[in-house]
């Protein structure tokens, strides 16, 4: 009860960065996160737990609802297997990603997570400054890295 308690808190004052807003089909959700807090790192990599909130309503409704996730979310800021992990039901939906491309529309939200968490970028910075590959480039990406999702009953993301 105390983690729902404190996402409400967050939320009336204010304290939440905002991810992503999209309207499709007669619904509007905006995505959010807050209290990051560096978890592990090792070998250059570094592992992030973040909440993530979700609001949706109707276009054009006044109010809509607060969805919270069951646990925090993960984030791996790594060159090598950058990723974002959920926990869902039993198990983990690891989102591998590839920060040097356009993500597809089941990753838009993980990967605007991704470069907000790990290189403190907006996504709607790329439109601004340099190409989103010459930047993944420039900080090591991989640049052939094919996305993807899996889930796993058990997983160590950095070995102790």
């Amino acid at each position: 009860m105390m983690r729902r308690e404190a996402l409400e808190t967050a939320i009336v004052n204010e304290n939440l960065t905002p991810l992503t807003r999209y309207c499709r089909m007669g619904e509007c959700i905006e995505s959010y996160y807050t209290f990051t807090n560096l978890q592990q790192e090792s070998q250059g990599e570094k592992l992030y737990e973040t909440e993530v909130l979700v609001y949706r309503y109707g276009m054009g409704e006044p109010t809509g609802e607060w969805i919270f996730k069951s646990a925090p979310t993960r984030v791996l800021c790594s060159t090598y297997r950058p990723m974002v992990v959920d926990f869902d039901g039993d198990e983990y939906l690891l989102t591998h990603l590839s920060p040097g491309n356009l993500p597809p529309g089941f990753q838009t939200d993980y990967d605007a997570l991704y470069w907000d968490i790990c290189h403190g970028l907006s996504v709607s910075e790329f439109q601004q400054n340099q190409s989103r590959s010459e930047l993944a480039r420039e900080l090591g990406y991989d640049l052939n890295r094919e996305p993807s999702q899996t889930r796993q009953n058990f997983i160590e993301l950095i070995e102790r």
